[in-house]
Formats: structure tokens, sequence, C-alpha cells
């Protein structure tokens, strides 16, 4: 009930003209949605100045912005809790790439130099491909090629 009046206030106030004056909020309200809203806690003067905002916002004078909620803080992590850092590198390797054979080096766009540090082999032919470089569950980086979702181990060089 109470939000089918609110919405019929500002229904109101968009329809009518410019030079209009809406109803003050207190008479559009019942005593208990006056009580749930805290306008029966205003002053004449904080509800004088509530009635002047409908009427500039009904006039189209007020300019509202939206301002997303700031994060929840995180609290401090306590002494030997383990941390979870997303440690994600998403970047191309350059050149020509024909895959890994063993002891492959891995130079990427963004100025970092990995290398294979696993044995194991896989081939592919590509030009400039997109990998991702993430820590796996035992905290050693992965190489991932994102065209066909092979992976090897390695290490970073610089």
């Amino acid at each position: 009930m109470k939000n089918c009046r609110m919405i019929a206030l500002f229904t109101l106030c968009l329809a009518l003209p410019v030079h209009a004056q809406i109803p003050g909020i207190e008479t559009l309200m019942s005593a208990e949605e006056k009580r749930a809203s805290g306008i029966d806690q205003l002053t004449a003067q904080q509800l004088q100045a509530l009635n002047a905002w409908l009427q500039r916002f009904a006039a189209g004078e007020v300019v509202t912005e939206v301002t997303p909620a700031p994060a929840p803080a995180q609290p401090a992590p306590r002494y030997g809790q383990r941390v979870v850092v997303d440690e994600t590198i998403r970047s191309r390797l350059i050149g020509d790439f024909s895959g890994w054979t063993g002891d492959t080096r891995f130079e990427l766009e963004n100025g970092q130099l990995w290398e294979q540090r696993r044995p194991g082999r896989h081939r592919v032919t590509s030009s400039d491909p997109e990998v991702i470089i993430r820590k796996n569950l035992f905290g050693a980086w992965d190489l991932e090629l994102v065209a066909d979702g092979a992976s090897i181990g390695v290490r970073r060089l610089r």
C-alpha cells in the first residue's frame, strides 16, 4: 500500500504542469505510513524542505545520480590465515608458436618471459596465441593455451 501511494505521488508529480503545486507529501500518507517513513518525526522546516524538493523533482529540476555503494570492508587476515589472491595473467605469446617440447620458453607481449618447468610435449600451430597463466592449487604456475585448453607447468624468468 505504501509503495502504491509513493508511486502515485511520483506519477502525479510527473503528470502535473511545471508551474502546478503538488500537495504536501504529508497529506498523501496515512498515519501508519507517516510513522513507518519517519515523516511524522520531521520538523515543520524539514517537511517544507522535503515538499520543496518534491516540487523541484516534479518540475524536472532535480538531477539524480546513482552512486554505487562502497564495497564492504574486508576484515584484516588473522596471523597464520591463508590469504587467497587472484593471480591470473592474460596475455599473448609473441610470434609464431608451435607448442612445447620440454624446455620451451614463452615470451609474452606484456614483457614477461616464462619457461616450461614440467616435462611434456604439445604440438599446435598458431600465431600470437592467447594464454592464461595462473597459480594452481599447490602454488605453482600453469600456462594454458586459450584456443585448445592445453596447459603446462611454467616458471617465471622475468
